[in-house]
Protein backbone atom coordinates (compact mmCIF):
# COMPACT_ATOMS: atom_id res chain seq x y z
CA UNK A 1 0.00 0.00 0.00
CA UNK A 2 1.39 3.46 -0.54
CA UNK A 3 0.05 6.55 1.57
CA UNK A 4 -1.55 9.11 -0.43
CA UNK A 5 0.00 12.02 -0.47
CA UNK A 6 -2.40 15.59 1.15
CA UNK A 7 -2.91 17.76 -1.74
CA UNK A 8 -0.69 20.80 -1.83
CA UNK A 9 -3.11 23.72 -0.50
CA UNK A 10 -3.17 26.70 -2.55
CA UNK A 11 -0.99 29.76 -1.66
CA UNK A 12 -1.56 33.55 -1.76
CA UNK A 13 0.94 33.95 -4.64
CA UNK A 14 -1.70 31.28 -6.88
CA UNK A 15 -4.45 33.62 -6.05
CA UNK A 16 -2.65 37.00 -7.25
CA UNK A 17 -1.56 34.40 -10.26
CA UNK A 18 -5.20 33.74 -11.20
CA UNK A 19 -6.20 37.27 -10.86
CA UNK A 20 -3.29 39.08 -12.33
CA UNK A 21 -2.47 41.26 -9.27
CA UNK A 22 0.14 41.39 -6.40
CA UNK A 23 0.10 39.06 -3.60
CA UNK A 24 -0.13 42.27 -1.33
CA UNK A 25 -3.77 43.27 -3.04
CA UNK A 26 -4.55 39.84 -2.11
CA UNK A 27 -3.48 40.75 1.33
CA UNK A 28 -5.70 44.08 1.43
CA UNK A 29 -8.50 42.31 0.48
CA UNK A 30 -8.56 39.52 2.61
CA UNK A 31 -7.38 41.74 5.70
CA UNK A 32 -9.28 44.64 4.85
CA UNK A 33 -6.50 47.08 4.23
CA UNK A 34 -4.20 48.30 5.22
CA UNK A 35 -5.05 50.01 1.54
CA UNK A 36 -8.30 50.35 -0.03
CA UNK A 37 -8.63 48.11 -3.34
CA UNK A 38 -11.32 49.30 -6.24
CA UNK A 39 -14.03 46.89 -6.06
CA UNK A 40 -13.75 45.33 -9.63
CA UNK A 41 -10.19 44.22 -8.60
CA UNK A 42 -11.55 42.82 -5.48
CA UNK A 43 -14.11 40.48 -7.19
CA UNK A 44 -11.41 39.45 -9.50
CA UNK A 45 -9.13 38.52 -6.40
CA UNK A 46 -12.23 36.95 -4.61
CA UNK A 47 -13.35 34.79 -7.53
CA UNK A 48 -9.80 33.45 -7.86
CA UNK A 49 -9.17 32.79 -4.54
CA UNK A 50 -12.63 30.32 -4.50
CA UNK A 51 -11.62 28.97 -7.58
CA UNK A 52 -8.37 27.51 -5.76
CA UNK A 53 -10.60 26.75 -2.51
CA UNK A 54 -7.70 29.17 -0.71
CA UNK A 55 -7.77 29.86 2.83
CA UNK A 56 -5.77 32.55 4.27
CA UNK A 57 -4.14 31.75 7.36
CA UNK A 58 -6.09 32.60 9.99
CA UNK A 59 -3.13 31.99 12.53
CA UNK A 60 -0.96 34.26 11.06
CA UNK A 61 -3.52 36.59 10.80
CA UNK A 62 -4.09 36.57 14.87
CA UNK A 63 -0.52 36.66 15.84
CA UNK A 64 -0.16 40.32 13.17
CA UNK A 65 -2.90 40.90 15.61
CA UNK A 66 -0.84 40.27 18.91
CA UNK A 67 -3.73 37.62 19.77
CA UNK A 68 -3.49 33.99 19.20
CA UNK A 69 -7.61 33.60 19.27
CA UNK A 70 -6.99 30.30 21.17
CA UNK A 71 -7.64 29.46 24.86
CA UNK A 72 -6.03 26.36 26.07
CA UNK A 73 -8.12 24.32 28.68
CA UNK A 74 -6.36 21.49 30.95
CA UNK A 75 -8.50 19.22 33.44
CA UNK A 76 -7.70 15.94 35.22
CA UNK A 77 -10.21 13.80 33.65
CA UNK A 78 -12.24 13.82 30.13
CA UNK A 79 -14.35 10.99 31.50
CA UNK A 80 -15.37 13.49 34.50
CA UNK A 81 -19.40 14.42 33.72
CA UNK A 82 -18.57 17.34 35.31
CA UNK A 83 -15.88 18.23 33.25
CA UNK A 84 -17.34 17.53 30.21
CA UNK A 85 -20.21 20.06 31.42
CA UNK A 86 -17.52 22.81 32.03
CA UNK A 87 -15.62 21.84 28.33
CA UNK A 88 -18.74 22.34 26.40
CA UNK A 89 -19.87 25.89 28.88
CA UNK A 90 -16.74 27.02 27.95
CA UNK A 91 -15.78 26.27 24.45
CA UNK A 92 -19.47 27.89 23.50
CA UNK A 93 -18.28 31.21 25.14
CA UNK A 94 -14.76 31.27 23.42
CA UNK A 95 -16.42 31.12 20.32
CA UNK A 96 -18.58 33.89 21.30
CA UNK A 97 -16.02 35.87 21.65
CA UNK A 98 -14.30 34.87 18.56
CA UNK A 99 -11.70 32.02 20.04
CA UNK A 100 -10.94 28.58 19.39
CA UNK A 101 -9.94 26.18 22.22
CA UNK A 102 -7.03 23.14 23.04
CA UNK A 103 -8.43 20.91 25.35
CA UNK A 104 -6.19 18.44 27.40
CA UNK A 105 -6.01 16.20 30.29
CA UNK A 106 -3.52 15.79 32.79
CA UNK A 107 -4.74 12.81 34.06
CA UNK A 108 -4.18 13.56 37.53
CA UNK A 109 -0.46 13.48 37.08
CA UNK A 110 1.59 16.51 38.26
CA UNK A 111 4.07 16.40 35.57
CA UNK A 112 2.06 15.37 32.64
CA UNK A 113 0.31 18.76 33.92
CA UNK A 114 3.31 20.59 33.48
CA UNK A 115 3.82 19.27 30.14
CA UNK A 116 0.43 20.28 29.29
CA UNK A 117 1.11 24.13 30.17
CA UNK A 118 4.45 24.18 28.74
CA UNK A 119 2.79 23.09 25.40
CA UNK A 120 -0.37 25.56 25.71
CA UNK A 121 2.42 28.45 26.00
CA UNK A 122 4.47 27.86 23.40
CA UNK A 123 0.99 28.07 21.60
CA UNK A 124 0.88 31.40 22.09
CA UNK A 125 -2.44 30.43 23.66
CA UNK A 126 -3.88 34.00 24.84
CA UNK A 127 -5.03 32.56 28.07
CA UNK A 128 -4.86 29.14 29.95
CA UNK A 129 -8.32 27.43 31.68
CA UNK A 130 -8.29 24.47 33.82
CA UNK A 131 -8.63 22.60 37.60
CA UNK A 132 -4.83 22.06 38.27
CA UNK A 133 -4.35 19.34 41.53
CA UNK A 134 -1.40 21.41 42.06
CA UNK A 135 -1.64 24.43 44.01
CA UNK A 136 -2.45 27.30 42.73
CA UNK A 137 1.16 28.98 43.88
CA UNK A 138 2.98 26.67 40.41
CA UNK A 139 2.23 29.57 38.79
CA UNK A 140 4.35 32.16 39.91
CA UNK A 141 7.57 30.10 39.29
CA UNK A 142 5.87 29.72 35.26
CA UNK A 143 7.24 31.81 32.59
CA UNK A 144 3.46 32.81 31.15
CA UNK A 145 4.97 35.35 28.84
CA UNK A 146 1.57 37.38 30.43
CA UNK A 147 -0.74 34.37 29.55
CA UNK A 148 -3.45 34.70 32.14
CA UNK A 149 -4.24 31.71 34.05
CA UNK A 150 -7.69 31.29 35.10
CA UNK A 151 -8.66 28.36 37.54
CA UNK A 152 -12.52 27.47 37.49
CA UNK A 153 -12.24 24.52 39.93
CA UNK A 154 -10.58 26.47 43.26
CA UNK A 155 -12.50 28.50 45.52
CA UNK A 156 -9.86 30.36 47.54
CA UNK A 157 -7.17 33.06 45.78
CA UNK A 158 -3.79 31.63 44.03
CA UNK A 159 -0.89 33.58 43.74
CA UNK A 160 -0.51 34.21 39.67
CA UNK A 161 -3.47 33.34 38.66
CA UNK A 162 -7.72 34.16 38.73
CA UNK A 163 -10.31 32.13 40.35
CA UNK A 164 -13.19 31.62 38.79
CA UNK A 165 -15.05 28.96 40.47
CA UNK A 166 -18.42 27.71 42.57
CA UNK A 167 -18.98 28.79 45.86
CA UNK A 168 -17.47 25.78 47.73
CA UNK A 169 -17.67 27.11 51.10
CA UNK A 170 -21.38 28.08 50.36
CA UNK A 171 -22.04 24.48 48.89
CA UNK A 172 -20.65 23.03 52.07
CA UNK A 173 -22.67 24.85 54.15
CA UNK A 174 -26.09 24.30 52.15
CA UNK A 175 -25.13 20.82 51.87
CA UNK A 176 -24.64 20.08 55.64
CA UNK A 177 -27.37 22.11 56.93
CA UNK A 178 -30.25 20.33 54.86
CA UNK A 179 -28.88 17.26 56.53
CA UNK A 180 -28.86 18.03 59.33
CA UNK A 181 -32.04 19.40 59.25
CA UNK A 182 -33.59 16.06 58.74
CA UNK A 183 -32.12 14.49 61.87
CA UNK A 184 -28.55 13.23 60.93
CA UNK A 185 -26.10 14.14 63.56
CA UNK A 186 -23.19 11.87 62.24
CA UNK A 187 -22.49 12.93 58.78
CA UNK A 188 -18.94 11.88 57.05
CA UNK A 189 -17.72 13.76 54.11
CA UNK A 190 -16.00 12.14 50.98
CA UNK A 191 -13.00 14.74 49.68
CA UNK A 192 -10.27 13.98 47.75
CA UNK A 193 -6.77 14.32 48.55
CA UNK A 194 -5.82 17.43 47.58
CA UNK A 195 -7.78 19.72 49.67
CA UNK A 196 -6.05 20.95 52.90
CA UNK A 197 -7.16 21.99 56.12
CA UNK A 198 -7.37 25.83 54.72
CA UNK A 199 -9.42 24.60 52.30
CA UNK A 200 -12.98 26.20 52.05
CA UNK A 201 -15.32 23.14 52.18
CA UNK A 202 -12.94 21.66 55.22
CA UNK A 203 -13.68 24.89 57.04
CA UNK A 204 -17.29 25.25 56.19
CA UNK A 205 -17.59 21.86 57.29
CA UNK A 206 -16.38 22.37 60.49
CA UNK A 207 -17.98 26.09 61.43
CA UNK A 208 -21.72 24.04 60.27
CA UNK A 209 -21.02 21.81 62.93
CA UNK A 210 -19.56 23.82 65.52
CA UNK A 211 -22.62 26.14 64.85
CA UNK A 212 -24.75 23.09 65.70
CA UNK A 213 -22.61 22.55 68.99
CA UNK A 214 -22.04 18.77 67.46
CA UNK A 215 -18.77 17.20 67.15
CA UNK A 216 -17.31 17.81 63.50
CA UNK A 217 -17.99 14.74 61.76
CA UNK A 218 -15.10 12.44 59.81
CA UNK A 219 -13.82 13.86 56.36
CA UNK A 220 -12.37 10.44 54.53
CA UNK A 221 -10.02 11.26 51.58
CA UNK A 222 -11.31 9.57 48.51
CA UNK A 223 -10.04 10.90 45.51
CA UNK A 224 -12.64 12.46 43.08
CA UNK A 225 -13.54 9.23 41.48
CA UNK A 226 -16.10 6.26 41.77
CA UNK A 227 -13.62 3.59 42.69
CA UNK A 228 -12.03 5.92 45.11
CA UNK A 229 -15.11 6.75 46.58
CA UNK A 230 -16.13 3.08 46.74
CA UNK A 231 -13.54 1.90 48.57
CA UNK A 232 -13.61 4.37 51.01
CA UNK A 233 -16.85 3.97 52.07
CA UNK A 234 -16.60 0.28 52.39
CA UNK A 235 -13.83 1.22 54.52
CA UNK A 236 -15.83 3.61 56.71
CA UNK A 237 -18.53 1.43 57.27
CA UNK A 238 -16.72 -1.29 58.21
CA UNK A 239 -14.32 0.37 60.52
CA UNK A 240 -16.39 3.60 61.66
CA UNK A 241 -16.50 3.54 65.68
CA UNK A 242 -17.02 6.20 68.07
CA UNK A 243 -14.44 6.46 70.99
CA UNK A 244 -16.07 4.02 73.31
CA UNK A 245 -15.62 1.83 70.26
CA UNK A 246 -19.63 0.67 70.17
CA UNK A 247 -19.22 0.40 66.56
CA UNK A 248 -21.27 3.84 65.48
CA UNK A 249 -21.70 4.43 61.77
CA UNK A 250 -22.44 7.55 59.47
CA UNK A 251 -26.21 8.44 59.08
CA UNK A 252 -25.86 10.64 56.32
CA UNK A 253 -22.57 11.24 54.03
CA UNK A 254 -21.82 14.73 51.76
CA UNK A 255 -19.99 12.78 48.70
CA UNK A 256 -17.83 16.56 47.17
CA UNK A 257 -18.51 15.39 43.62
CA UNK A 258 -21.03 13.51 41.89
CA UNK A 259 -18.15 10.18 41.20
CA UNK A 260 -17.39 9.95 44.83
CA UNK A 261 -21.84 9.78 45.53
CA UNK A 262 -21.92 7.12 42.76
CA UNK A 263 -19.13 4.87 43.94
CA UNK A 264 -20.24 5.30 47.54
CA UNK A 265 -23.83 4.13 46.56
CA UNK A 266 -22.73 0.75 45.34
CA UNK A 267 -20.91 0.69 48.32
CA UNK A 268 -24.10 1.52 50.22
CA UNK A 269 -26.35 -0.85 48.60
CA UNK A 270 -23.39 -3.91 48.60
CA UNK A 271 -23.98 -3.83 52.22
CA UNK A 272 -27.50 -4.06 52.57
CA UNK A 273 -27.61 0.28 53.53
CA UNK A 274 -30.95 1.38 52.18
CA UNK A 275 -30.61 5.14 50.49
CA UNK A 276 -32.42 7.18 52.12
CA UNK A 277 -34.31 5.28 54.71
CA UNK A 278 -31.12 4.06 56.71
CA UNK A 279 -28.59 6.40 55.13
CA UNK A 280 -28.84 10.16 53.27
CA UNK A 281 -26.31 11.14 50.67
CA UNK A 282 -26.15 14.19 49.18
CA UNK A 283 -23.55 14.78 46.18
CA UNK A 284 -21.78 18.23 44.95
CA UNK A 285 -21.27 18.54 41.31
CA UNK A 286 -25.41 18.50 39.79
CA UNK A 287 -24.15 16.58 36.70
CA UNK A 288 -27.10 14.29 34.77
CA UNK A 289 -25.48 11.67 36.51
CA UNK A 290 -27.24 12.44 39.34
CA UNK A 291 -30.51 11.74 37.16
CA UNK A 292 -29.88 8.20 36.82
CA UNK A 293 -28.97 6.64 39.67
CA UNK A 294 -31.00 4.63 42.28
CA UNK A 295 -32.02 6.22 43.94
CA UNK A 296 -31.99 9.91 41.92
CA UNK A 297 -29.20 11.40 43.99
CA UNK A 298 -29.76 14.99 45.84
CA UNK A 299 -26.79 17.15 44.86
CA UNK A 300 -25.43 20.78 44.80
CA UNK A 301 -25.21 21.99 40.98
CA UNK A 302 -22.40 23.95 39.37
CA UNK A 303 -23.60 26.71 37.42
CA UNK A 304 -20.87 25.90 34.14
CA UNK A 305 -22.32 28.18 31.92
CA UNK A 306 -22.05 31.16 34.43
CA UNK A 307 -18.66 30.01 35.45
CA UNK A 308 -17.15 29.68 31.81
CA UNK A 309 -18.83 33.12 31.24
CA UNK A 310 -17.26 34.81 33.67
CA UNK A 311 -14.11 33.20 32.80
CA UNK A 312 -13.88 34.13 29.48
CA UNK A 313 -14.65 37.48 30.12
CA UNK A 314 -11.82 37.53 33.04
CA UNK A 315 -9.42 36.40 30.22
CA UNK A 316 -10.37 38.95 27.64
CA UNK A 317 -9.42 41.58 30.54
CA UNK A 318 -7.71 40.25 33.41
CA UNK A 319 -6.32 43.47 34.79
CA UNK A 320 -9.85 44.40 35.34
CA UNK A 321 -10.72 41.82 36.62
CA UNK A 322 -10.96 40.38 40.45
CA UNK A 323 -8.30 37.96 41.62
CA UNK A 324 -11.71 35.70 42.97
CA UNK A 325 -14.97 35.55 41.44
CA UNK A 326 -17.28 33.04 43.54
CA UNK A 327 -20.89 31.52 41.76
CA UNK A 328 -23.14 30.22 43.94
CA UNK A 329 -24.14 26.52 43.50
CA UNK A 330 -27.82 25.59 43.71
CA UNK A 331 -29.21 22.99 45.86
CA UNK A 332 -31.34 20.04 43.95
CA UNK A 333 -33.54 18.02 45.63
CA UNK A 334 -34.06 14.66 44.76
CA UNK A 335 -34.78 11.20 47.03
CA UNK A 336 -31.53 10.29 47.78
CA UNK A 337 -30.94 12.53 51.18
CA UNK A 338 -34.80 11.84 52.08
CA UNK A 339 -35.78 15.42 50.41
Amino acid sequence: MTRSRKPNRSTRSDVAKLAGVSTAVVSYVFNDGPKPVAADTKQKVLKAAAKLNYQPNSMAKALRAGTSKLFGVIVPDFSNPFFANMNDSLEKEATKAGYSVLFMSSHLDGLTEQRCISRLLARDVDAVFGEFPQSGEVFQSLDARGCPFILFDYSRQAVGAKVVSSDFRQATQLATNHLLSHGYRHIAMLLGHGADPSDPRVQAWSEVHHAHKLPVGPIVRSDFTREGAYKATLSLLDNATDETGSGVRPEAIFACSDLEAIGALRALHERGIRVPEDMGLISFDGTKECLYTYPQLSSLRQDTKSIAKLAVKTALNPDAAPDVQLVPVQLDLRRSCGH
